[in-house]
């Protein structure tokens, strides 16, 4: 993702993790914030009395031609998660698609280690 944290299944994060919009995740100062969400205000999907730490691993981008309501749920000012459907399913049922949560950041719970490759193909001597 583009916060360069590599394999994250074989870090131990499974499917705890989060891409932010741009307004959370900054200029990469969002990687590896750690947030407990919850699902609010519509009862009918919410799973009531659950939430989720999820850590911040992906930026999610604007998608400037939807609406921010209908499909630009990343575009700025909106503060969105856009989460794995099994960390998703452990606060709401699946078929709710996008839904509303309370959000709460946290200081980071497991340390991240960036991991970044590069393709060096300078032959100067």
């Amino acid at each position: 993702g583009a916060c360069g944290y590599g394999d994250l299944g074989k870090k131990g994060y499974g499917l705890s993790t989060v891409a932010l919009s741009g307004a959370l995740f900054g200029k990469g100062e969002g990687c590896g914030g750690c947030y407990e969400l919850k699902c609010v205000e519509d009862l009918q999907w919410c799973i009531p009395g659950t939430s989720i730490v999820v850590t911040a691993t992906n930026f999610c981008p604007p998608n400037y031609a939807l609406p921010l309501d209908s499909g630009g749920w990343c575009n700025p000012p909106n503060q969105h998660f856009v989460m794995p459907i099994a960390a998703f399913e452990k606060i709401a049922i699946w078929k709710a698609g996008n839904m509303p949560v309370d959000y709460r950041r946290y200081d980071q719970a497991k340390p991240l280690s960036r991991s970044f490759s590069a393709n060096d193909d300078d032959s100067r001597a």
